[in-house]
């Protein structure tokens, strides 16, 4: 059984639940699961085998000491933050681009061309972003790790950096 569930919280419009599944039946199977713990009626699902299938698309995954690597030798990734512009005013790497999950796809064409590295605080919906971005022009490379990992390796910082807001 391979199951996707996907939640984005939008401002205003509060939390949404999306369901992907293989088969109608394993669909029914996760609603039944998630009304139990009082969600009990997603924004939306879909049964879309292709999407479950892992060969169908995949992008790479890194940590901050990678991106780290990355940076002291001369490189400048785009980096896009899928967070709200809320927590990404409080602490980021310098040069990123914020571009908030629930307004991604709707604005993904105003990302520079190429490779994107894709981050969240903590890596779970950054996963969302770069599954939202794959499927397009861009490729993308998944940061799955806490940002307190790139304060500690001093490529993080607070407000006095001057990023790009999208």
């Amino acid at each position: 059984m391979a199951l996707q569930i996907s939640g984005l919280r939008t401002p205003g419009l509060g939390d949404r639940s999306y369901l992907v599944g293989e088969s109608r039946e394993e669909v029914r199977r996760a609603q039944r699961q998630l009304a139990r713990i009082g969600i009990d009626r997603p924004a939306g699902e879909s049964v879309a085998p292709e999407v479950m299938d892992a060969s169908s698309s995949s992008y790479p995954v890194a940590d901050f000491a990678e991106l780290a690597r990355l940076i002291r030798s001369g490189h400048r990734p785009d980096l896009v933050e899928v967070r709200s512009p809320e927590k990404w005013a409080g602490r980021r790497i310098p040069g990123s681009i914020n571009l908030p999950l629930g307004d991604l796809q709707s604005r993904e064409g105003s990302l520079p061309p190429g490779l994107l590295w894709v981050h969240r605080q903590a890596g779970s919906r950054a996963s969302t972003g770069a599954s939202l971005l794959a499927p397009s022009a861009h490729q993308v490379v998944l940061v799955d790790d806490d940002l307190s990992s790139a304060e500690g390796l001093g490529i993080a910082s607070g407000p006095e950096g001057l990023p790009q807001r999208l």
